[in-house]
């Protein structure tokens, strides 16, 4: 977060922990712990600083007013307090985007929940926080049970995902079992902002990317991540979106590979006895050294080449016997580059969606065209011309992306990378 929003959050936090006579220590504690995850640690104590600056002037403000107040302490807000709020939001709201502003409000709920106080001037204060960010009444009421239930009481939602060891029955929200867990994992999923929390409520040592998740503690479940508990299966994150598409009204997909087998030309054996099956919505990374066989692998499984024995099925169909009846199905995205480095990065995109898409009219292309460079976060970057490797306009990363994109935008049921990482530094690689 930059300095501008963390400073007025020191005062939002400030704001609401001085709706009640006293400071608890637990709040004061979160917002320590808030500021470590967020900066380096030598700036800390400069920020903590700032918060109880701001408490104080607070304190200061509440005893001037606490004699007009007297008479009618349970009015909510005082309009003082409404009004800073209303421009501390404003202040900031332009230089959020919607993931952001759905953190912020977490962290305001989480700082609440730290002192179990949720009165009726905290909550009213987070309340304009959500109006200000015009987040939706449904979104908000979502964060505000995951904040509060640490049990399955309440937590009966569809964007509420819960794995827990006991047998229970749900109306709405979903469930992954492990017989192994004490106390539940909780997974808040905030549809709008394509974003995850988590918090696990038992005693455990259960893990979040190599960082213990303690009791009570949100934290952001991003792309990628995996959740290791003391025994049993992982939970990684394609289970976690795998079991919130399972109520999209797509069609099933079953992806199976038959005792497969590849002999080149010159006789070597490529590939042997290769059998597995997957479904739709999971992750699947093929590893090995250099020359093991990694691309002759996806070749064979992406249709490009046909294996010498075994069969590859999707739904029942042969990919290499009944390819008619799987058109458009796969996608495949190869280590080299697609790209045409005279154009910019938008004409790249624009002009290979005109080859896919016969039916859109130039407008409909460009708008696709701008989700998809959006949806990669390549926007701000579509009137570069995209150079080449040996004279780089755009950085190694985007160039990857850009090349995912021109896949991405028809929108296959089965996507296909090779070598999605290589020679990519760790943001970019983290980014693709």
């Amino acid at each position: 977060m930059s300095e501008q929003i963390l400073k007025a959050l020191m005062q939002l936090f400030a704001i609401i922990v001085k709706q009640d006579d006293e400071v608890e220590e637990k709040e004061i504690n979160y917002v320590s712990i808030f500021l470590k995850s967020q900066l380096a640690e030598a700036a800390v104590p400069d920020y903590l600083a700032l918060f109880t600056g701001h408490i104080e002037k607070e304190e200061k403000k509440r005893l001037r007013r606490a004699k007009k107040a007297a008479k009618n302490p349970e009015d909510g807000v005082n309009t003082l307090d409404s009004v800073k709020v209303l421009g501390l939001c404003r202040k900031i709201n332009k230089t959020l985007n919607l993931q952001q502003k759905i953190v912020v409000l977490v962290r305001l709920f989480e700082l609440i929940n730290s002192g179990k106080e949720f009165t009726k001037n905290k909550v009213a204060i987070i309340e304009t926080v959500a109006d200000v960010f015009n987040i939706s009444k449904e979104e908000y009421a979502d964060v505000e049970a995951f904040i509060q239930n640490d049990t399955h009481r309440g937590l009966d939602r569809e964007s509420i995902l819960i794995v827990t060891h006991e047998e229970q029955e749900f109306n709405h929200c979903k469930s992954i079992k492990s017989d192994t867990l004490n106390g539940i994992i909780i997974i808040l999923q905030v549809k709008s902002a394509e974003l995850y929390f988590i918090k696990y409520t038992g005693t455990q040592d259960v893990v979040l990317n190599g960082h213990g998740i303690y009791q009570g503690r949100i934290s952001v479940f991003a792309p990628g991540s995996t959740v290791r508990l003391p025994k049993g299966k992982p939970v990684y994150y394609s289970d976690v979106v795998a079991n919130y598409m399972s109520d999209m009204s797509i069609t099933p997909l079953s992806f199976e590979v038959q005792e497969l087998e590849h002999t080149f030309a010159s006789g070597d054996l490529g590939l042997q006895d290769i059998s597995f099956s997957v479904t739709h919505g999971k992750l699947v990374g093929i590893m090995g050294a250099s020359g093991a066989g990694k691309s002759t692998l996806l070749n064979s499984l992406s249709g490009i080449t046909s294996p010498s024995s075994g069969a590859v099925m999707i739904n029942g169909f042969n990919l290499h016997t009944q390819k008619d009846k799987l058109e458009g199905v796969i996608g495949h995205i190869p280590q080299d580059d697609l790209l045409i480095e005279e154009l910019t990065v938008f004409e790249n995109l624009y002009y290979n969606a005109k080859l896919c898409f016969k039916n859109l009219n130039d407008e409909e292309l460009t708008n696709l065209v701008h989700k998809t460079l959006k949806d990669l976060g390549l926007f701000d970057r579509k009137d570069l011309k995209v150079g080449n490797p040996m004279n780089k306009m755009i950085s190694g990363g985007q160039r990857k992306r850009l090349n995912i994109a021109l896949e991405l935008i028809r929108e296959p049921s089965i996507l296909f990378v090779d070598e999605p990482t290589s020679g990519l530094s760790s943001r970019d690689s983290e980014n693709v």
